[in-house]
């Protein structure tokens, strides 16, 4: 895959593909006889943007509606201000990732994604949801040098609703949760959505779990099998 624009032909996408620059791209490869490979990259990208939302969100006419359908996929949900927050707890917490990189990995996996920057944070990012762990302090460290932070326990993240009085139009879900159970919500692993994060970004760092610990390798020779992602994977 390519990193340059300048390299960018169909058989060369670039590695990071924002939403915007998807739109962008799909315009310019769309057109082409047989979809090439940054056509189908871009188109990724886009569909994402219209996954499929829950059988039942029509009926979701009110706040409580809301929470109850967040509740009953076992996310730890609560109304605040005429909308539905989550508060991270030792179950699930948030990685906030800079947009064009959560873009260039939000398909390796079914991880619920929110594409949405909070307002307090400084930059654009997505959300995406994980279990939680502690990660080591030097695994933050490179996190932090990527723009990526890992929301703390009892952190609040605006989760989206959409009311007939005031439809959802600033943040939505690239990757709807699914079905999980209060306590054990369906989320992929920590050790996944971090050693994703980091190969997307051009990284050698990894995540690796150990005898039930999670260390941080800065220079592995050799990626441990549990530490490989793939789309489905996730934890109950």
């Amino acid at each position: 895959m390519s990193v340059d624009d300048d390299e960018i032909t169909c058989d060369a996408p670039p590695l990071r593909i924002s939403p915007h620059r998807a739109r962008e791209l799909w315009r310019q490869h769309r057109h082409h006889q047989r979809l090439c490979r940054t056509g189908m990259a871009a188109l990724a990208v886009l569909n994402g943007a219209l996954a499929q939302p829950w059988d039942e969100v029509d009926a979701l006419v009110s706040v409580e509606d809301w929470v109850t359908a967040y509740r009953a996929r076992g996310l730890p949900v609560a109304a605040e201000g005429g909308g539905v927050e989550l508060i991270t707890d030792h179950t699930i917490t948030a990685v906030m990732v800079p947009a064009g990189l959560a873009a260039a990995t939000y398909d390796q996996f079914a991880m619920p994604m929110l594409a949405a920057p909070p307002p307090y944070l400084p930059i654009a990012r997505w959300a995406v949801l994980a279990k939680q762990i502690q990660l080591p302090q030097a695994a933050h460290r490179a996190l932090d040098r990527l723009d990526i932070t890992v929301l703390p326990a009892d952190s609040r993240l605006r989760v989206p609703i959409s009311l007939p009085v005031r439809p959802v139009t600033d943040r939505w879900w690239y990757e709807w949760p699914r079905s999980g159970q209060p306590g054990n919500p369906f989320a992929p692993l920590m050790v996944q959505v971090v050693n994703s994060l980091l190969v997307a970004a051009g990284s050698r760092s990894r995540l690796v779990a150990n005898r039930g610990a999670v260390e941080f390798d800065s220079n592995p020779h050799l990626l441990p099998r549990s530490t490989v992602s793939s789309r489905g994977a996730q934890a109950h």
